[in-house]
This record gives C-alpha cells, sequence and structure tokens, in this order.
C-alpha cells in the first residue's frame, strides 16, 4: 500500500509543478518496460497458481484459492494480441506485471485470429494456438490468470453445415445470437468449446478445462435472446432463421 502511495503522492507534486511552472512534459508507457521503479507492483502479484488450486467462489460468495481470498485487476488482449511471438511474450507479460495485473482477459480471438480459415470457420490454427499457449504459460509464470472468451465475435460462415441463409445475415452480432434457437450454429459453439478446452498447452502440461491459470471461462460475450430482440438485431432475419425462432417461440 505504501508503494502506491508514493506513486500517487509523486504524480500528483510532479503535475502540480508543472501546472505553476506553465510546462508540460511527455509521459509514455512503454509496452515492454519491466524495470524495477517505484511503481512496480509485480511482487503485488506473483503467486504460484498450482499451489494456489483452482478459483473458486466461497460460501460467502466471494473469490478464493487456496491461500484465502483473491481479487482480481485486469485487462484484456484482443484480435492478434491473444498470439503476441514468442520473443515478445515474456516482455508483455513482464510489464503487465509490473503494472499491477493479475489477470488477461482473451477477447475476440474467435473473429479470425484463431482459425486455420475464417471460411468456413471451423479448424483452429495449431500455429496460432501455439502461441496463444506460450503466452498463458508465461503469463502463469508470473501469477496472472487467464479469462478464456468463447463466443464473442465469431463469423459462422457458411461452409457445409450451415443453410443458405446464414449469408443474408451480415452482422456477426445477429450470427453470435442465432445459437439460442438454432440447433446447427449451437453445435459449433460447442464443437469449439470443446477443441478450445480439451486442447494440452505443451508449456503447462494441462488441457486448458484442467488449467489452474484459467480463471474464467465466458460462454457467451455480450449476447442473450432478450438483448437480441430488445436491440432489433431479431427484426430481419431470413426466412429459415425467422421460421426456427418462431417455431421455439411456439414450442415454449
Amino acid at each position: 500500500m505504501d508503494l502506491r502511495k508514493n506513486f500517487f503522492i509523486l504524480i500528483s507534486v510532479l503535475f502540480i509543478q508543472n501546472i505553476f511552472a506553465g510546462t508540460t512534459f511527455p509521459f509514455m508507457l512503454p509496452w515492454n518496460d519491466a524495470s524495477n521503479t517505484v511503481i512496480d507492483l509485480s511482487s503485488l502479484v506473483h503467486r504460484n497458481i498450482d499451489t494456489e488450486g483452482y478459483v473458486r467462489v466461497s460460501a460467502d460468495g466471494h473469490f478464493v484459492v487456496n491461500s484465502g481470498r483473491i481479487k482480481f485487476w485486469g485487462t484484456n488482449t484482443c484480435f492478434g494480441g491473444n498470439f503476441p511471438s514468442k520473443a515478445n511474450a515474456p516482455q508483455i507479460v513482464a510489464r503487465l506485471a509490473k503494472y499491477g495485473f493479475n489477470i488477461v482477459r482473451f477477447h475476440h480471438m474467435d473473429m479470425y485470429d484463431i482459425w486455420t480459415t475464417t471460411n468456413p470457420d471451423r479448424i483452429l490454427n495449431p500455429a496460432k494456438l501455439d502461441l496463444m499457449d506460450y503466452f498463458i504459460y508465461q503469463l502463469k509464470q508470473k501469477g496472472i490468470y487467464v479469462d478464456l472468451n468463447l463466443v464473442v465475435s465469431r463469423p459462422f460462415n457458411r461452409g457445409t453445415d450451415l443453410p443458405a441463409d446464414i449469408d443474408l445475415i451480415t452482422d456477426w452480432k445477429v450470427r453470435d445470437a442465432l445459437g439460442f434457437f438454432d440447433p446447427q450454429t449451437r453445435q459449433l459453439q460447442k464443437d469449439y468449446a470443446r477443441d478450445l478446452l480439451t486442447h494440452i498447452n505443451p508449456y503447462t502440461g494441462n488441457a486448458y478445462i484442467n488449467e489452474p491459470a484459467v480463471a474464467f471461462i465466458e460462454v457467451n460475450n455480450e449476447n442473450g435472446l432478450t438483448q437480441a430482440y430488445l436491440s432489433n438485431q431479431l427484426d430481419s432475419l431470413p426466412p429459415y432463421y425467422y421460421n426456427l425462432l418462431n417455431k421455439s417461440i411456439i414450442s415454449v
């Protein structure tokens, strides 16, 4: 706590000095800054994740690990940022630890980056998986947890297993809502979850479904049937999906 207090005092003093001096100064946060300075919070982050065990919820509703209650301060990596090079990954992780982050949310990796092809988007790219595996391994070494996102912005392109009417839906947000009433799209979501979560990270030796460093798994991001309805996303569904939705409503 004293470290953080001193940091804010330092920033406040510099800010006030420059107001009265009528000058400004450049202030930047290098992407690979891991230097041991007054604002280095990495000592507050580091923990042995394997020893701590899985993140779980206590009887009184708090996140806990083996050593007790845990709180999370995190950030997103998005799109290609989920797959840094092996040369950059350790530097990125050291910088995240220095600034106090203890969890990283892997976001928007299903739009195009993680697939071998996006037309259709069915097979995970082994090279990208290897980069993600190594990145997660480096995060784990610094005591930084992972939040894996499943359905975020996947295109769900037609391939041979979706009807032609999927091509008439140009908004990926609408396509991502189809799984709530379309068995075919829902099966593709299940296939992706199985392929990703049962994949064994060769650097940690664990499948993601058995990896203590995976604190959370988000099944579906900012999406829901009610949300899609209230956002008018279902108003212009092509005939196949419009009829399927109506049948689902009637059956309920």
